[in-house]
């Protein structure tokens, strides 16, 4: 986690002793992320010098609450339809579901002749998804704000208060907006305000 590319991410996952794969999430365009990346590599005592086996890049479409993904007789599922976690950049989940609403949805309006049913593939997806996603991006818009200073802060705050043990009971990547009101609830998440409030932040 690092400020500079907010609300983004850099990750290392080793395959091997020999191999891993190094990857980046942030809003810049290829250019700018490929900088960061190899300023990453270089920095890092292990990944100094690698040799790089691949590399691959594309833009990540995250969660747009306002993207119409119904239109006549064509539908949107995953990526194309910014069915994307705006705090990890995922969306394997959210999209087999999604799929699943779709392949339902289009079963009722080739069965019954009528296109409008397509619609409620739009109205069930974000009755599922809305609230969630709309939780995760107030989230990540906060964490966006912060810089390295304040976000250690927040960090070392919820450590001090054994967040780890909430997190592993309500904890879900998927499902996020239930931890996030177990935090509040508990008062935990008003330990790290002080800070926020004074960059007026007031999202949460």
């Amino acid at each position: 986690m690092n400020s500079k590319i907010s609300p983004g991410f850099l990750w290392v996952i080793p395959l091997s002793e020999s191999t891993a794969r190094v990857g980046l999430f942030a809003d810049f365009d290829y250019k700018e992320l490929n900088e960061i990346l190899n300023e990453f590599l270089e920095n890092n005592e292990e990944l100094r010098d690698v040799k790089i086996l691949k590399k691959y890049h594309g833009k990540i479409p995250i969660y747009d609450p306002k993207k119409d993904i119904v239109k006549n007789r064509a539908i949107l599922i995953g990526d194309a339809a910014s069915q994307v976690k705006p705090t990890t950049s995922g969306g394997l989940i959210i999209g087999f579901n999604c799929a699943k609403i779709a392949a339902e949805v289009v079963y009722e309006a080739i069965s019954s002749q009528n296109i409008d049913i397509l619609k409620n593939y739009q109205k069930r997806y974000r009755k599922m998804y809305n609230n969630e996603l709309k939780m995760q991006l107030k989230v990540q818009n906060t964490y966006k704000s912060l810089d390295d200073d304040n976000l250690d802060s927040v960090i070392l705050k919820l450590k001090e208060k054994e967040v780890g043990k909430i997190v592993s009971e309500y904890g879900d990547l998927d499902s996020q907006a239930p931890l996030m009101i177990k935090l509040i609830k508990s008062g935990i998440i008003f330990s790290v305000l002080p800070k926020l409030l004074s960059r007026k932040i007031f999202g949460l």
